[in-house]
């Protein structure tokens, strides 16, 4: 059984105006039905994004292909398992990595210490100080702080007409079903202030709540021993489709819309962007719930974050 697949990833009016380059990355492997979306967090441009990009993906893609390859052979193997210990083991990279970027700004001053001459007077051992207080700051919250090398993941890896996945964050991924309902995979890996009350929000009003008041994310690639990774599966019948997406989406494009938009795949991109541009349903709950006027929801949301998704649907 084949699948059609459509994706778009546009670089959001925020990072255009500050000159900051598209901050998602996306696999699309048809050959070994490989499927992701990664999001890097933060606006800094710093050599460690490149790290984000080059481990995380590509490590991504390669591993899973091991793995397409392994089942190929019809060796038994626990699919589910083997996509979680993927993603655990690039978050330790990624941690890793970050950490050692760190510890290299931190090198420079040791090096000043080692190389004088003499005994070190008071001058040097405020250095030394500094050097201390920067390996103390170089643990997970600096990096928390400074907003680099983290990146939230979604990846889809479809085998025999079942779909396997893992999640990282706040992309998200839906099953959007022949008869148009769709269905949420993924939740949210936000850490809500326990004064809001969601019980009584809508999926719209949470995500654009999450936009308003940037609650912080409790699980993402990078952040070391803590990192929650959701792993689920399901299956694929003829007409249903898979929408993989990042927040620029969600907080563009409201569920509803979203079922629409994909149910004819050659018109996919130009409708879940056409809307995302000039946002509908979720600039109406935005104006409501920010208190501007609709136009002005519109002009604040349209494609304002990079914006990028995934379309696959079996024919």
């Amino acid at each position: 059984m084949e699948y059609d697949i459509v994706n778009a990833s546009v670089r959001g009016e925020k990072h255009e105006k500050k000159g900051i380059l598209n901050m998602d990355t996306i696999i699309t492997n048809r050959l070994k039905n490989i499927y992701a979306i990664s999001s890097k967090i933060g606006d800094n441009n710093h050599k460690s994004d490149n790290i984000v990009d080059g481990l995380v993906c590509k490590n991504l893609e390669y591993k899973l292909g091991i793995l397409k390859n392994e089942l190929d052979e019809s060796k038994e193997i626990n699919i589910l398992q083997s996509i979680g210990d993927v993603i655990s083991n690039l978050n330790k990279i990624v941690f890793q990595a970050t950490d050692y970027n760190r510890l290299n700004d931190i090198e420079g001053i040791l090096e000043t210490v080692i190389n004088s001459p003499g005994k070190l007077d008071k001058n040097k051992k405020d250095l030394i100080n500094q050097a201390r207080k920067k390996i103390n700051n170089s643990s997970i919250n600096y990096m928390i702080d400074e907003g680099i090398s983290r990146c939230t993941l979604d990846v889809c890896f479809i085998h025999e007409n079942m779909v396997y996945s893992g999640h990282v964050g706040n992309g998200r991924t839906y099953k959007i079903n022949a008869d148009g309902t769709i269905n949420k995979m993924t939740k949210d890996h936000l850490k809500w202030n326990s004064k809001i009350d969601k019980q009584y929000l809508s999926e719209s009003e949470k995500t654009l709540i999450n936009k308003i008041i940037n609650v912080p994310l409790d699980s993402y690639i990078g952040i070391g021993k803590n990192i929650k990774i959701d792993l689920y599966e399901f299956s694929l019948e003829k007409g249903d489709s898979i929408l993989m997406c990042n927040d620029g989406l969600t907080q563009t494009v409201s569920e509803e819309e979203m079922a629409y938009a994909v149910y004819d795949i050659d018109k996919a991109v130009f409708n879940l962007l056409d809307i995302a541009e000039q946002p509908k349903k979720m600039a109406k709950t935005y104006s409501r719930i920010n208190k501007v006027s609709y136009k002005q929801a519109q002009e604040y949301l349209g494609l304002r974050n990079d914006t990028s998704f995934i379309v696959i649907k079996k024919e």
